[in-house]
């Protein structure tokens, strides 16, 4: 059998729709989408709305997750532990310093991904204030590597623990700069300083200082969230102690602070007194939040007044406020646009709706989110007081034009997709990593290549017809019957010119059929034989020597079961006697038959030779012959006069003389014989003598 398919997979049909990816679908990835908080909780965002995550994490504070481009969750952390995806502890998480004391820093934890190695991330942990009280909080470093681990990600036994700056509140946020890279921006504790290192594919520098208004009081300015808008102009800084807002102009170019002020304040409420803790700039940019944790107030500020602090202050509303022991803590600005909001010790989260809308239409709801009781760590804190700090996404300045590909795979179970290899880094749309990869179903694949802040999207409609409509093998068909080729498809053309799907042999010969079926072409023959049917003995007639034996082989064409005369069902019998053997073969052409003779003889074969013989017509002795108890395998037999002229010879044994020389009576007399022959078994012997004819 030959066949050709054009099409997928010997030919793939291609249609290639050329366009540029938005920056918008771009940036619309899935790093963001499952946030890990609390007591094994957590929320993923994959499906659109929030649903429950668990995870086996446990963090009072600080804590951070990450997903790939597609929304599958990597790993989570809380500074000091790291679980990988399958929810089990990174064997080299253990030593890594960094918001210790069950997670409670604000903001302790950042992950920013490499620039250079699309394989590695940057670990960021910062001291909690815990920590302050005996010795210098710091701002660290260390790089999980996702290739380690047979892929599920570890921490490098090299890059951990590299200490960057002393001196450190516990929070930290970041923010992409303008060239393509990040700033890591914290705020230096007993002082009005920010500082600020940035990210780039060539690694890290830094430190970069500028300062604000505010110089927090010992010991509640640590805490606190510090936040910049969506559209990196603004910063916002919450002191715990006091209730002070901090806000003021951010440059991500330069990565420093400027015109800071105080937004608000209730200095004089002392340390535990309208405490400030959680803020989120609304997605727009025109409104701030913040938390407050008393009276468990959340504000509004509308930002559409900036520069004007005054004014911004004085739009001040309250969004929400119940008294109580739930503590409304850190906010998140989520990627749908909408603000969650930590409740420490209850088993839901809160939402603001419409954080753009002024007042009561931004759509406050309480228990926005419901988590499922959680197993406690310690009696407080059950479910934390952050909702994961987010991850910064590089926006890509250099956006390649991608592709879109409608592909047809035709008559295979898989299909190797490929993007142009010419980026570093390469992710497709399951997780899968290279420039390449195989598929098995029907689709929508999306491969996202990157190197720096150059990307590309291409994505491949792939659609299978899948199925063998081919002839089959090349076959054998007993005489008489027919072989019915049966196709499906669209359209058929076969040899001989019919267009039908079924097809009827009944002779040998080559037949093919070209079929269109789905889009997809396919070509197809077979070649068909028909059997020589029967049953063979494979030695014919033959004599064999008494004593001998002679083996009798029997074949059934096509193959099947023999039964012999002797009612021996083996393919071969052995013989010793004179007889006829039959040979019955029953096989899928039906049942047919064979014989055989064997006769045995005397092959000493000894002669019997008269002296004399009378041929005058009476019947009786009237003609000289000799008589053999074998058929020798030669025979020579000649008679000569007595002047040595031979007057007969004869080469069969069965034939002897009848006296006469060239058709007229010989005279009575003396005659002499010479007789030669060959004896079954291969012996020569020869014998002379004399005769007497009489009549």
């Amino acid at each position: 059998m030959r066949n050709r398919v054009r099409g997928n997979w010997v030919f793939i049909i291609l249609v290639a729709l050329f366009h540029y990816v938005s920056v918008s679908f771009v940036n619309a990835q899935g790093e963001n989408n499952n946030w890990a908080f609390g007591n094994g909780a957590g929320l993923s965002f994959n499906t659109g709305s929030p649903v429950f995550l668990k995870t086996n994490m446990y963090s009072k504070e600080g804590c951070v997750a990450i997903s790939d481009a597609f929304g599958h969750l990597m790993f989570y952390t809380n500074g000091y532990q790291t679980w990988n995806k399958l929810g089990e502890i990174m064997p080299n998480s253990n030593g890594i310093l960094g918001n210790g004391y069950e997670g409670s820093g604000t903001q302790a934890v950042l992950i920013l991904k490499s620039l250079s190695n699309s394989d590695q991330y940057y670990l960021f942990t910062l001291d909690p204030i815990e920590v302050a009280w005996t010795k210098s909080p710091k701002l660290r470093y260390s790089i999980i590597d996702m290739t380690l681990n047979n892929g599920l990600g570890d921490i490098s036994t090299t890059i951990r623990n590299v200490e960057l700056e002393d001196e450190m509140e516990e929070r930290m946020c970041a923010v992409e700069a303008g060239d393509c890279g990040y700033w890591i921006v914290g705020h230096k504790r007993h002082s009005n300083l920010y500082v600020t290192f940035k990210l780039t594919a060539a690694g890290l520098t830094g430190p970069v200082y500028s300062a604000g208004s505010y110089t927090g009081r010992a010991p509640g300015s640590d805490r606190g969230q510090i936040v910049i808008s969506p559209d990196r102009s603004r910063i916002a800084l919450s002191f715990f102690d006091g209730s002070v807002i901090e806000t003021g102009r951010f440059d991500f170019a330069a990565g420093i602070v400027s015109d800071m002020a105080v937004l608000d304040s209730n200095v004089n409420g002392g340390y535990w007194t309208k405490v400030g803790y959680g803020l989120a700039f609304s997605s727009d940019n025109s409104k701030l939040y913040a938390s407050v944790n008393d009276l468990e107030e959340v504000y509004q500020y509308d930002f559409s007044f900036y520069p004007n602090i005054q004014a911004i202050k004085n739009s001040k509303f309250a969004v929400a406020r119940k008294a109580g022991s739930l503590a409304f803590r850190g906010m998140h600005l989520g990627g749908d646009g909408k603000i969650y909001i930590a409740n420490s010790s209850a088993g839901f989260v809160s939402v603001i709706n419409k954080p753009n809308d002024y007042g009561v239409a931004c759509d406050f709801i309480d228990s926005g989110v419901a988590l499922p009781p959680s197993v406690y760590f310690t009696s407080t804190n059950v479910y934390g007081d952050i909702l994961a700090n987010p991850t910064v996404l590089v926006h890509y300045k250099d956006t390649l034009p991608g592709k879109y590909i409608d592909t047809l795979i035709c008559y295979a179970d898989s299909a190797l997709l490929s993007v142009p290899a010419s980026l570093l880094n390469y992710v497709w749309s399951d997780g899968t990593k290279g420039a390449s990869r195989y598929v098995h179903e029907d689709g929508m694949y999306y491969c996202l290549s990157t190197k720096e802040c150059s990307m590309r999207m291409d994505t491949f409609h792939v659609r299978f017809v899948k199925g063998h409509i081919g002839l089959g093998a090349d076959t054998t068909i007993c005489p008489g019957d027919s072989l019915v080729l049966r196709v499906r498809g669209d359209g058929f053309h076969w040899q001989d010119g019919s267009t039908d799907s079924v097809y009827v042999i009944r002779n040998a010969g080559a037949y093919n059929v070209h079929i269109n079926d789905k889009g997809c072409s396919f070509s197809d023959s077979i070649q068909v034989g028909i059997y020589q049917a029967g049953a063979f003995i494979v030695e014919g007639d033959t004599l064999i020597c008494t004593g001998e034996e002679l083996i009798l082989h029997g074949v059934s064409k096509p193959g099947g079961q023999l039964v012999w005369s002797t009612g021996s069902d083996l393919d071969s019998i052995l013989i010793t006697l004179t007889g006829s053997y039959i040979l019955e073969a029953e096989n899928i052409c039906g049942a047919f038959y064979d014989s055989v003779y064997v006769g045995v003889q005397d092959c000493d074969c000894s002669p019997f030779i008269p002296n004399a013989f009378s041929p005058n017509g009476d019947g009786a002795n009237d003609e000289f012959k000799i008589v053999l108890d074998c058929y020798p395998q030669q025979f020579s037999f000649s008679v000569y006069n007595r002047y040595g002229l031979r007057v007969f010879i004869s080469y069969n044994q069965d034939k002897g003389w009848n006296g006469n020389y060239n058709s007229i009576p010989a005279d009575v007399g003396s005659y002499f014989y010479q007789l030669h022959y060959r004896t079954p078994s291969g012996l020569l012997r020869m014998y002379k003598g004399d005769l007497l004819l009489l009549r």
